[in-house]
């Protein structure tokens, strides 16, 4: 899991890439935020390793630093991560 935000927190996305769920797997990168064309939510690992369920609503991009998705306790689908 690479994190190469290179802008600082507050710069916008300047990449996407799709996300599944995977309890095991470290995300390709830290995310910018986050976009589901399905909302529910997200069982996650943040960037600095602390763990919860966040909501996710549907089209609505949310600023959540995450370094993995799980496959257990996710409802929300069609994630993409914004880099």
């Amino acid at each position: 899991m690479a994190d190469t935000n290179n802008f600082g927190d507050t710069a916008p996305a300047s990449g996407i890439f799709a996300i599944t769920p995977d309890d095991e797997t470290d995300l390709e990168q830290v995310t910018r935020g986050i976009v589901a064309s399905g909302g529910g939510n997200i069982s996650v690992v943040m960037r600095d390793g602390s763990t919860g369920v966040l909501p996710l609503p549907e089209g609505i991009p949310m600023p959540y630093r995450i370094r993995r998705v799980l496959d257990t306790d996710t409802t929300a689908t069609g994630l993409t991560g914004l880099i």
